[in-house]
């Protein structure tokens, strides 16, 4: 019987030894993904295990800002080819919307045209905002985005605010997908004209 008793209390301490052992275990096998969005709505963190990837969080917004992309030691992250090996923060780059696009007055102090980019930028979800310096976005010009492909966006998101649409403003259009939040109340003419390569219009 005393055999039998060391017996059970070794193999009881061996199970609780084991348990320790993984519960101990776990924890460094996974990291902790922090998103700054400096300045741009809150993204949560993220526990991953040792050498997987992570999604891409719904990009962040910030008034007069457009979100370019995640960065990790001044390198861009590559959601679709990066694991993670280690506890990182990812800051989000910015570019500012009056450098990115050209825009005109209107008769109402109040409120703007785009009339295209300014500068020509790779952004994968492209959404332009509702407000530019504190002026409304409520149209685009003839041409605005005439030509403009999978380099410049691949998907283009357009605010409730923009009510009008000049003519040929999204002509030729390649590889990319436009979404419209709100009403078009004036569409011009020939607006997606030779659009053969354009991939979906919402």
């Amino acid at each position: 019987c005393l055999i039998c008793a060391i017996a059970m209390a070794s193999v009881a301490l061996f199970s609780c030894n084991a348990n320790i052992s993984d519960e101990t275990e776990l924890p460094s096998n996974l990291h902790t993904v922090k998103f700054n969005s400096n300045g741009g709505t809150y993204i949560s963190d993220v526990e991953v295990r040792n050498g997987q990837k992570i999604s891409e969080p719904t990009p962040p917004t910030r008034e007069n800002y457009i979100f370019l992309y995640w960065e990790n030691n001044n390198r861009r992250w590559l959601f679709t080819s990066k694991e993670v090996t280690e506890d990182i923060t990812l800051s989000a780059l910015w570019i500012s919307a009056a450098d990115l696009f050209k825009i005109l007055p209107t008769e109402n102090p109040d409120e703007l045209l785009i009339s295209g980019f300014a500068t020509q930028k790779s952004i994968y979800n492209l959404t332009i905002p509702e407000k530019i310096n504190g002026k409304t976005v409520v149209g685009f010009t003839d041409n605005a985005f005439e030509s403009i492909h999978e380099d410049h966006a691949e998907h283009l998101t357009i605010p409730s605010t923009v009510h009008s649409v000049g003519e040929e403003a999204f002509k030729n259009i390649k590889k990319v997908h436009i979404k419209f939040l709100g009403t078009i109340s004036s569409l011009g003419v020939s607006s997606f004209e030779d659009c053969d390569h354009l991939e979906t219009v919402k």
